[in-house]
């Protein structure tokens, strides 16, 4: 099998029980060092539920996440541009970017919109994105060549996580972000991969080496990025760019969407 990102041969690197009951085998490419589960038909049982029990973390996230990416959207990209959650959830992080006073739209193909209704992104996308996030997403693509391009069609620019393999790949029985508990995560990085992918879309890769990254049409310098993204840096843009925040507006929109569905199907006459 040819790895998906750079058609490098693959190896397998070993066998993981998925659930603790499907042996599951795990690919390694000799090229790049992406590493996938190879054919994981577990994946509509994995996700009975878009959320894993064990993911504890969307409120944590929203509010670190939220203050990174809105310092690089005032350092990189226009503040009053619309931009997209991939992979949104339950809209948390929607609804927080909202708070913050920036157009942000859901898009979720597994997960009920619970915190940003009224937001939903337009399919397929009429116009691009400044900006799109993809928060804890490409460690569950199943064939992430086709769908990182499909992302890309929302935007070329692209601030995401998802932890990078080490130099040394560890056992698959040591790493926690192999998930076999869940089932959900499927495609591992390296950073020389995520360099790969932006090669061919023609465009640059930006990492703190660790788990934030950013596909973008603009060069940054290494250093630039990695002091933006920085959560005490973010902590001072709350302070120079503060925006007035949408909260009051939505809850606004949100109602007369309500009144409007209210008036087009009145309930009918009391027993």
């Amino acid at each position: 099998m040819n790895c998906p990102l750079c058609n490098g041969s693959c190896k397998t690197l070993g066998q993981l029980k998925i659930f603790g009951k499907y042996p599951a085998d795990f690919l390694r490419c000799d090229g790049c060092g992406f590493i996938q589960a190879h054919d994981p038909h577990w994946l509509n049982e994995a996700y009975a539920t878009a959320i894993t029990s064990t993911d504890i973390g969307p409120v944590w996230r929203a509010d670190y996440l939220g203050r990174i990416t809105k310092a690089l959207i005032h350092a990189f990209e226009n503040p009053a541009g619309t931009f997209l959650d991939y992979g949104a959830g339950y809209g948390i992080f929607v609804r927080k970017m909202r708070d913050f006073g920036y157009d942000f739209r859901w898009l979720d193909k597994y997960s009920e919109n619970l915190f940003a209704k009224g937001f939903e992104a337009e399919l397929p996308p009429k116009t691009k994105y400044d900006l799109v996030t993809a928060f804890e997403v490409f460690e569950h693509l199943p064939d992430p060549a086709r769908q990182i391009a499909e992302i890309f069609e929302f935007s070329s620019e692209v601030f995401f996580t998802t932890d990078l393999v080490p130099q040394n790949p560890p056992a698959l029985d040591e790493w926690i972000y192999y998930g076999a508990e869940h089932g959900q995560h499927i495609a591992f990085y390296t950073e020389k991969s995520l360099h790969l992918v932006a090669q061919k879309a023609g465009l640059h890769f930006h990492t703190n080496g660790v788990n934030l990254h950013f596909f973008s049409r603009k060069k940054i310098n290494p250093f630039i990025y990695r002091l933006v993204i920085r959560k005490k840096v973010g902590a001072l843009f709350d302070l120079f760019h503060e925006r007035p925040g949408l909260l009051g507006s939505d809850f606004m929109a949100g109602r007369e969407r309500t009144l409007n569905a209210q008036r087009k199907n009145p309930p009918g006459p009391l027993p």
